[in-house]
């Protein structure tokens, strides 16, 4: 939700059509690519977020550190997994 006001606010001041300003697809040129989709899923915020998350269940949830990375790590690849065959199926953004 922060990224998102981030890069829309930037889009804004920069009058640009790119929209994602925070994330690591900036540096692949073929928007339509999967190396592009991928490294999009590398956002600032994103990954944040997955810190906050693992030290949330470690701390509030009272789960131990390693196993707070391990279920934090499955979502983000589950996450990235989905997003990944959204985008190669052509139905992302229609």
């Amino acid at each position: 939700m922060i990224g998102s006001g981030v890069n829309a606010i930037i889009a804004l001041l920069v009058k640009s059509k790119e929209t994602t300003f925070t994330s690591l697809s900036l540096l692949v040129h073929d928007k339509h690519s999967i190396l592009h989709t991928f490294m999009a899923e590398f956002e600032l915020f994103y990954i944040v977020s997955l810190i906050l998350f693992s030290y949330s269940l470690e701390k509030l949830a009272l789960i131990k550190r390693r196993n707070a990375l391990i279920i934090t790590i499955v979502i983000a690849l589950i996450s990235l997994v989905f997003h990944m065959l959204t985008v190669a199926s052509g139905t992302y953004l229609k």
